[in-house]
Formats: C-alpha cells, sequence, structure tokens
C-alpha cells in the first residue's frame, strides 16, 4: 500500500494559475500577513526606495 497519491504532473496550458505567497497574481504578501498590491509606474527620487505599501517613496 502507498502512504500518497501520486500527483498529476502539469503540462503546459495546464488550467492553473500559480501565484506568489497566496495573496494572487499582482499582490504580495507584506510583514503583517496582508496582501498588497505590486506598484506598477510609480518610480521614486534618488536615494529613496517605495515603501511596503507600494504608494510612497522612503528615505534609504
Amino acid at each position: 500500500a502507498q502512504a500518497a497519491m501520486v500527483a498529476p504532473s502539469l503540462e503546459k496550458g495546464a488550467a492553473v494559475t500559480l501565484v506568489a505567497e497566496g495573496c494572487g497574481p499582482g499582490f504580495w504578501r507584506g510583514p503583517n500577513g496582508l496582501c498588497h498590491p505590486f506598484a506598477r509606474n510609480h518610480f521614486c527620487p534618488r536615494g529613496y526606495h517605495l515603501g511596503p505599501e507600494g504608494r510612497r517613496c522612503w528615505p534609504n
């Protein structure tokens, strides 16, 4: 008897969406466990970086 079932291999074009950290496409999980959207087309000036909420620039 086998202890576990064998999972089928996923072929190209399978109906599966891979997601990062369980938040779904376009989101990331922050340190508090909540999902946040990826910042797109948002740039910070030199010496700053995009903060964890993806909206404000924070000094380095």
